[in-house]
C-alpha cells in the first residue's frame, strides 16, 4: 500500500498522508486533474490527492487566503493602516442620510458644499461617497431613486479624480469647477 500522492497504474489501495485514511485505486479523476476540483462528484473522487498539491518544502500553501490582499492594511505597520469603516476621529465625523430621496440630494449638497469651502478633502468625499453608494446598493431594490443618484455622484467624483495637473492649486480650482447636477 502507498501514499495516494505517489501510487501507480498497479496499486489497488492507497493511504492519505495527512490522516492514513484508505482510498481504493483507481479513481474517477486522474492526480493532474483534481487539482482544481468541481462539484461535488469530482471533489469526492479527488479526496485521496487533496494534499498533494501543496509545497512541501515547509513554504506557505497554495491556498487562496495566504495570498488575499487586505484593503489599506499595512501589517508592517498598522498604525499607518487605513479602514474606511472605523472612525478614528468621532469629532470629524461627516453625517450621512438616505432615508428618503431628498436626504440623498441634501447629502450631497453638504459634501459638495465641504469640498468647495476647502472643509475635506476630495479622497474623503469619495470615500463617504462610497460608504453611501455601497449602502444603497444592499437597498437597491427597495430605494431604486436614491441608489442611481448616489452612483451618479460616485461616478461624477471618479471623473473629478482623473482630472490631474502638475500645479496642484490649478488641479484644485479645475475639480472645483466640475460641479455635480441633481
Amino acid at each position: 500500500m502507498k501514499e495516494c500522492c505517489n501510487h501507480d497504474n498497479k496499486d489497488k489501495i492507497c493511504f492519505r498522508k495527512k490522516d492514513k485514511k484508505t482510498f481504493k485505486l483507481p479513481r474517477k479523476f486522474s492526480i493532474e486533474k483534481c487539482k482544481n476540483p468541481k462539484g461535488f462528484t469530482m471533489r469526492s473522487s479527488c479526496a485521496p490527492y487533496r494534499d498533494c498539491h501543496k509545497k512541501q518544502s515547509g513554504g506557505k500553501n497554495s491556498s487562496k487566503h495566504s495570498s488575499k490582499k487586505r484593503f489599506l492594511y499595512n501589517p508592517n505597520n498598522p498604525k499607518k493602516s487605513f479602514d474606511v469603516y472605523i472612525d478614528k476621529n468621532p469629532e470629524d465625523t461627516i453625517h450621512i442620510k438616505y432615508t428618503t430621496l431628498q436626504d440623498v440630494k441634501n447629502t450631497i449638497q453638504k459634501l459638495e458644499r465641504f469640498y468647495k469651502n476647502d472643509k475635506y478633502t476630495h479622497k474623503r468625499i469619495w470615500q463617504v461617497a462610497m460608504i453611501m453608494k455601497v449602502r444603497l446598493k444592499v437597498l437597491k431594490d427597495k430605494k431604486s431613486q436614491q441608489y442611481n443618484l448616489s452612483y451618479r455622484y460616485f461616478k461624477h467624483l471618479g471623473k473629478r479624480s482623473k482630472i490631474k495637473n502638475k500645479d496642484k492649486k490649478k488641479e484644485k480650482n479645475m475639480r472645483k469647477k466640475l460641479t455635480f447636477k441633481i
